[in-house]
């Protein structure tokens, strides 16, 4: 969010891009940054967040629940004072609250099986309750192997593609065997029995709804 905020900044003093429609666009992390950077003063025309957390509290002790379960309840202060004495008073924006202050359109996208940030945790769409931007529209992906943190990036043909092949288990397995440091050789073999056009292959249809959304969203 304040590397977000510093380049707005920028786009806004320079002389070649002061003047042009200015929008966010962010996913994971950048999904946060995308919404919390509304808390500021900046002329963004539209927002689109994909698997963003609310704030960076709660994403870590959602991570701290996953690691620990009820035994890591009690780290929470510890993670408070880390996340303030590390960032300031920028630890407490939340996304949530950009998306209210601005008013401006926002397109919220999440899985329903999103395992890095919860859907009905850390998410900014598990928040909905709490955002009276009247702009926001909600688009929520729960298509099996589609339906993950960045899954519903690919086509369906990459997901049966996926489920056959067993790929992110495999690299899971790889990682699990060589304690997180996989050997350049043996990553290299894994890649090269990918089919790397299916892999890399964005849905056109993801593509299109952001497109329209920004398009229906200029002046």
């Amino acid at each position: 969010m304040i590397d977000l905020d510093n380049a707005l900044d920028v786009a806004e003093s320079d002389p070649r891009m002061k003047d042009m429609d200015k929008y966010v666009l962010g996913h994971s992390w950048g999904g946060y940054a995308a919404a919390a950077v509304l808390n500021f003063d900046h002329d963004i025309k539209a927002c689109v967040t994909m698997s963003g957390y609310n704030s960076p509290y709660e994403k870590l002790t959602e991570f701290c629940d996953e690691q620990y379960g009820i035994l890591g309840k009690p780290i929470y202060p510890i993670i408070w004072l880390y996340n303030k004495a590390t960032f300031g008073k920028d630890s407490s924006w939340k996304a949530v609250d950009g998306i209210n202050k601005s008013g401006i359109p926002v397109e919220i996208m999440h899985g329903t099986a999103d395992d890095v940030i919860q859907y009905n945790g850390a998410a900014i769409i598990a928040h909905k309750d709490e955002i009276t931007n009247p702009n926001v529209k909600y688009v929520t992906f729960s298509d099996d192997g589609r339906n993950g943190h960045s899954s519903y990036f690919t086509t369906a043909e990459y997901a049966k593609y996926e489920a056959e092949e067993r790929i992110d288990e495999r690299y899971e397995e790889l990682e699990e065997k060589y304690d997180g440091e996989i050997p350049h050789d043996v990553l290299v073999e894994f890649c090269s029995g990918i089919d790397q056009e299916l892999y890399n292959t964005c849905d056109e249809d993801f593509v299109e709804m952001i497109d329209s959304f920004f398009k229906e969203n200029t002046n």
